[in-house]
């Protein structure tokens, strides 16, 4: 066996992580005074399983674990993993530790039953596992074994082999195995030797028994001899209990009829227990079963509903929005009604006056028509008179007083140019009057039939839009003015006759 390999971290002066190879040739660590030579000698110790802080130079465990210095902080953890080289594996693989395959360092415990159970029961089966695992490591014959051993200035301490946590005796025991017990004196320090030599001869041959291997033996037969102990204790106690037994046997005999008895009825009560509820649990699950789909029927209704509920809604306020704007166009087109109907009232009472504009201008038609008509008589007289007057002469008597110096004055072609003139006035006027009541009567239609046909278009309008039939307003009718016939057109000649004397 060789040791391989050194890590260090954190122990004693290492601060940090420092790693040490040991190869072939190697037989020694030279170095000035202080350079740590014997740190490391401490840390090999300590990884072996060393308990005692004075063979590490030390006053406690703490001491161990690096304090600091005026660069680095103290840290809270000691470690050291060694690397040795496994000795079983460079024996033949054909061998075992045992000639069964069992290991040597088996540590079977027996069982008595929690009334008989040592109060180290515990302990031995964790015992148990945890040399079984010493035990798989042996098995597996790794070629290198490390061994790494941490400190925390807590107290704890933590042992693994091979990155599995195991107990400071598993340590032991492995160590025990490649003949590295804890008094193996495989680290030898200074005054080791003098000492030797001065122990007695009782003394000298436990230091032999120790380096010839035989403490492993020697714990194995403390360890048996310990179990045997108990194991007497445990016969001594099991006597005891069947001594105190013994004269209740009748009773408990009885007792155990009556046991088996109750057990009988509970196992046939269990059997139609289960029965009973395996029928009530087949009927449930039916019923759950029913219950069910009518929950996914009703939840399907449910999601039906639900889903036509959301169409109303959005049909609802798609609804409400149309009304919305049907309202607006509504309000729109009273506003409109009410102001055609204004312009209706406004036109009416223009129409009004029109009407009254034309009934003046009939009377005043009339009245030039009267005019025309007594211009005609006067015509008509005067060609009475002319034709009278184209006679031959009378005779004037000489009472006839003589005619007036006016009428010897005026002379017929005077008359009829006053006449002439008369009558194209008078036409002129009559013409006037007949063409504004034309104008008037053309401008009153027109606007009769736009206010028709706005009235036409609101109501197609609302008979589109399904709307409530507009409100009834106030039917004028209409009537195109005409003018009365006027008679045919004579040109009207008023002759002025000069009563003349006639002299006799």
């Amino acid at each position: 066996m060789r040791l391989k390999q050194l890590e260090v971290h954190g122990f004693k002066t290492f601060a940090t992580r420092t790693q040490f190879s040991f190869r072939e040739g190697i037989t020694a660590i030279v170095g000035p005074n202080g350079c740590g030579k014997s740190n490391l000698a401490d840390a090999i110790r300590w990884a072996l399983g060393e308990q005692s802080p004075s063979n590490l130079r030390t006053k406690k465990t703490e001491d161990l674990i690096f304090t600091g210095s005026a660069t680095r902080p103290k840290m809270g953890m000691a470690e050291v993993a060694l690397t040795l080289e496994n000795p079983f594996a460079l024996e033949d693989d054909g061998r075992r530790a045992t000639d069964d395959g069992q290991s040597p360092i088996s540590n079977p415990s027996t069982t008595l039953g929690p009334s008989l159970q040592s109060p180290n029961g515990n302990e031995a089966t964790e015992g148990t596992r945890r040399a079984s695992i010493v035990e798989e490591i042996l098995r597996a014959r790794p070629s290198e074994v490390t061994l790494l051993r941490r400190a925390y200035r807590s107290g704890e301490n933590e042992y693994l082999i091979n990155r599995q946590r195991v107990r400071l005796r598993d340590v032991h025991e492995l160590l025990q195995r490649w003949g590295l017990a804890r008094l193996t004196y495989a680290v030898i320090g200074q005054g080791l030797v003098d000492q030797a030599l001065s122990l007695r001869a009782e003394e000298r041959r436990a230091l032999f028994e120790e380096a010839a291997g035989i403490g492993l033996y020697q714990n194995k037969k403390a360890n048996a001899l310990e179990k045997l102990e108990e194991t007497q204790q445990n016969l001594i106690r099991i006597n005891d209990i069947i001594n105190e037994i013994a004269p209740r046997l009748p009773s408990l005999a009885r007792q155990a009829d009556r046991a088996s008895k109750y057990e009988a009825v509970s196992t046939a009560l269990n059997e139609k227990l289960r029965a009973w509820y395996a029928f009530h649990w087949s009927h449930a699950q039916e019923g759950f079963i029913v219950a069910q789909s009518q929950e996914d029927a009703a939840r399907e209704t449910l999601t039906a509903q639900r889903a036509a509920l959301h169409e109303l809604g959005v049909r609802l306020t798609e609804a409400r929005r149309a009304a919305q704007t049907l309202r607006a166009k509504l309000g729109d087109q009273r506003r409109e009604q009410q102001q055609r109907e204004n312009e209706f009232a406004a036109q009416e009472r223009e129409l009004a006056v029109l009407q009254e504009r034309a009934r003046f201008a009939e009377t005043q038609h009339a009245d030039a028509q009267r005019d025309l008509d007594a211009a005609v008589a006067a015509e008509q007289t005067a060609r009475a008179a002319l034709d009278e007057f184209n006679t031959p002469p009378l005779t004037l008597s000489a009472d006839e007083p003589p005619a007036p110096a006016e009428l010897e004055s005026e002379t017929p072609e005077q008359d009829a140019q006053q006449i002439a003139e008369y009558e194209v006035l008078q036409r002129r006027e009559i013409e006037k009057l007949a063409a504004a009541a034309h104008t008037a009567e053309q401008e009153l239609v027109a606007r009769a039939s736009a206010i028709q046909a706005a009235n036409e278009r609101v109501e197609q309008e609302w008979r589109a839009e399904s709307l409530t039939p507009p409100p009834q307003r106030n039917e004028t009718a209409f009537v195109p003015y005409s003018p009365p016939p006027r008679s045919p057109k004579r040109r009207p000649s008023f002759i002025v006759i000069q009563r003349c004397s006639t002299l006799g």
